[in-house]
């Protein structure tokens, strides 16, 4: 499994002076997109349906599918 890369530091800016994505963000969001999103713990294995997004569960404290 991929390494989860840990939340940059409050004082890292997540765009740059051209608007652009810093590089201690985009090596954030990329370690996370690398993982992939069922892969977490704390999302339901059940495939979401046409449509569906992903709602958090308060009971389960899982991200489950649902219709928003």
């Amino acid at each position: 499994m991929a390494m989860l890369k840990p939340i940059p530091n409050p004082s890292v800016p997540m765009v740059d002076g051209t608007g652009r994505i810093t590089q201690a963000w985009f090596e954030y969001f990329k370690s996370r997109e690398l993982i992939g999103f069922a892969n977490l713990s704390d999302v339901s294995a059940t495939a979401p349906g046409n449509g569906q997004v992903a709602i958090y569960n308060t009971t389960t404290r899982k991200w489950t599918p649902g219709t928003n």
